[in-house]
């Protein structure tokens, strides 16, 4: 038996995706630990065409060259992404690396992106 517990890497209600404008999105939570590898697998796992990564307030805060490369990783397999975060700075960073931005999750589920975010 493992000294360690055996949680699931994924929630399962962060795995359900909610119909929005423009067609079902999937919102994940972005927590301080996570990476490259880490967010990679959840937005592969994703059973949405469009991914939302959702900042919280006290987060440090995106780094651009982990936006782009998710960016690149999310278009290789047909998925938009977009970026749920309360400081326009960081949603400026993501519009550069190629995402939809928004400041709140409503916001994200009224805009048909990624074609008009």
């Amino acid at each position: 038996m493992s000294d360690f517990p055996v949680t699931p890497s994924v929630e399962p209600a962060e795995t359900a995706p909610v119909e929005a404008a423009g067609g079902p999105v999937v919102f994940l939570t972005v927590w301080p630990d996570d990476d490259w590898a880490s967010l990679r697998f959840r937005i592969a796992r994703a059973p949405a065409p469009r991914v939302a990564l959702e900042v919280p307030p006290d987060h440090p805060g995106p780094d651009p060259v982990l936006l782009r490369r998710l960016q690149r990783f999310a278009e290789g397999r047909g998925k938009a992404l977009a970026l749920i975060a309360p400081h326009r700075e960081w949603r400026a960073m993501a519009r550069e690396a190629g995402w939809a931005a928004f400041p709140t999750r409503a916001a994200a589920l009224r805009h048909p992106w990624p074609a008009e975010a």
